[in-house]
């Protein structure tokens, strides 16, 4: 059975024989940060193959090397992003960053086959955002596994379209003492770093960021808005 790395030099190959303007319009169409729409000319849709074939390499290595849903994780974290410079990962004194503005991560060990960014820099100092909510000396939260997060966004979402309403993200209420927490946000963090510990702010638990780390990296994420009515 022919691997995709095989394929992906087949194409690259036949990329190469194309006429000169075709060859350089396969290079502007194999530029993955920006959109295309879809194909309408050979080249464009020869370096779509091509970037399918990248994507699926990339997940193939993070999948053999056990990362599979991290990387899953780290492009939903991403694509989350408001400004599209931000929709990438990007590198800063050899860790790897992601961030949507409401979750920032670090990771020690740069995971492969996410968006880099378009210029050779970083979109903003994510290591500063992080290490301001490092000091966080407030309560350890008692954030669920990852399965039982999953579990309580399933039932919640069912919950939700039973009643007529729709939300791209389920609460999970941890204690009015605590911070409202996005279940979801939780769960991509825990599939990117499996042991990370929660610690909120002692100052302000329930609007300052929550500082999380791990083994294999680190990062914060901002609460949810509790409602008047529902605050203790």
């Amino acid at each position: 059975m022919i691997s995709y790395e095989k394929l992906l030099e087949k194409v690259l190959c036949a990329a190469e024989m194309l006429p000169d303007e075709e060859r350089r319009a396969f290079h502007y169409f194999s530029n993955t940060n920006e959109a295309h729409g879809d194909a309408v000319i050979t080249s464009q849709a020869l370096a779509e193959i091509a970037n399918d074939l990248r994507v699926a390499i990339a997940e193939q290595t993070e999948k053999a090397a056990g990362r599979g849903s991290a990387q899953k994780a780290m492009l939903r974290i991403l694509k989350r992003a408001p400004r599209e410079n931000v929709r990438c990962a990007w590198l800063q004194e050899g860790k790897q960053y992601v961030c949507d503005g409401a979750v920032a991560v670090e990771l020690s060990e740069p995971i492969s086959g996410l968006p880099a960014p378009e210029f050779d820099f970083a979109p903003f100092d994510a290591a500063r955002a992080i290490d301001l909510a490092s000091p966080n000396n407030g309560a350890v939260l008692p954030v669920p596994s990852l399965s039982a997060l999953k579990t309580h966004i399933k039932a919640s979402r069912a919950e939700l379209k039973a009643a007529g309403k729709k939300s791209n993200f389920v609460l999970l209420d941890l204690g009015a003492e605590l911070p409202l927490m996005s279940a979801n946000l939780l769960a991509d963090i825990l599939e990117i770093i499996p042991d990370a510990k929660f610690t909120a702010s002692s100052r302000n638990p329930q609007l300052a960021a929550v500082y999380f780390e791990g083994a294999s990296g680190r990062g914060c994420v901002m609460p949810a808005r509790r409602k008047p009515s529902s605050a203790a």
